[in-house]
This record gives C-alpha cells, sequence and structure tokens, in this order.
C-alpha cells in the first residue's frame, strides 16, 4: 500500500499511457505501525549520524526495487521481527516516488478496499542523480531533476540550472 494515489502508481513503475487501477483503502482498526522512513540528504559532503545511515541502509532494503528474490530476505527477517514486537506494519519510504512513502500491513483483513478507479499514465517527469562511485562529467551537470539538467553550487549549497 502507499500513503496517496501518486506513489501507488509510482510503485507498479507504469509505461506511458499504460492503464493503472487505484484502489482506495479504509483502515477498520487503529493499527501499530513501525515508522522507518527517513529522509537521507545524498549530498555526499553532508555529515550524517551512524544512526542515520543504519536506518537508510534498513529503509533502502524495503523499498529498493529489484528481480532478484534473494534481495528480499533481509527485508524479510526485518519485517518478522516488528511483527514479533506486536506491530501491524511497516511505513517506508518509496525509492520511486520522492517524498511518498508506503507501508506493509501483516494483516490485511484489518483494512476494506472502498472504491477502485483505472487511471491512464499520461506524463513524467525525470530526475536522477550522480550513482555512488559515480565520476562526474566535468561538471556540466550532475543531476536532472523534473527534467531540468542541474548542478551543484558549493558557494550556495544548491542545486542550480546548468544552462546546458
Amino acid at each position: 500500500m502507499a500513503e496517496s494515489p501518486t506513489t501507488a502508481v509510482y510503485e507498479v513503475r507504469p509505461i506511458l499511457y499504460n492503464a493503472v487501477n487505484v484502489a482506495g483503502i479504509e483502515v477498520k482498526e487503529p493499527l501499530r505501525i513501525a515508522n522507518i522512513a527517513v529522509d537521507i540528504d545524498p549530498n555526499p559532503e553532508k555529515e550524517k549520524s551512524v544512526d542515520e545511515w543504519l536506518l537508510g541502509f534498513v529503509q533502502s532494503a524495503f523499498s529498493s526495487p529489484t528481480n532478484n528474490p534473494d534481495d528480499y530476505i533481509p527485508s524479510q527477517i526485518i519485517a518478522e521481527y516488528f511483527r514479533h514486537l506486536g506491530y501491524d506494519g511497516i511505513r517506508y519510504s518509496s525509492s520511486l516516488h520522492e517524498g511518498g512513502y508506503n507501508l506493509t500491513i501483516y494483516d490485511v483483513s484489518k483494512c476494506e478496499p472502498v472504491f477502485s478507479t483505472d487511471m491512464r499514465f499520461e506524463k513524467m517527469k525525470i530526475s536522477l542523480r550522480p550513482a555512488i562511485g559515480a565520476e562526474n562529467v566535468d561538471g556540466r551537470f550532475q543531476w536532472i531533476k523534473d527534467n531540468v539538467p542541474m548542478r551543484w553550487d558549493r558557494d550556495t549549497m544548491k542545486l542550480v540550472e546548468t544552462g546546458v
């Protein structure tokens, strides 16, 4: 599940002009949710605590897309531990929709679908950042945010348009 229809659509990774069905879910009773959602600043120069790094790695085990089923083993172990502690589910950041959050609910009988609608995927904005260990291509651009080439301005410590 996702906290917003937009995040839910991102998670299914549709191709342009595909139809996507989005359902609304109503929670029938209060749920105890383990919130492991953290926002880690991708700027490598910003200092991060050990706890931030660790929680970031745990969260990435839940949110990083993969085609290898073995990659889900660590998140399954962590999820079972939270379930053992009495949690009803886990909340974590979406790796596909910036600012979006996903939920894993262990017992779906505590939730009920209340509506469903087909939607057509029509438009996409691309945002990219350098991969860890990637070389900078002479500083002309390091990010693409909402289809706009950007670079990190060290003087202002902000992303700025490159003018490319």
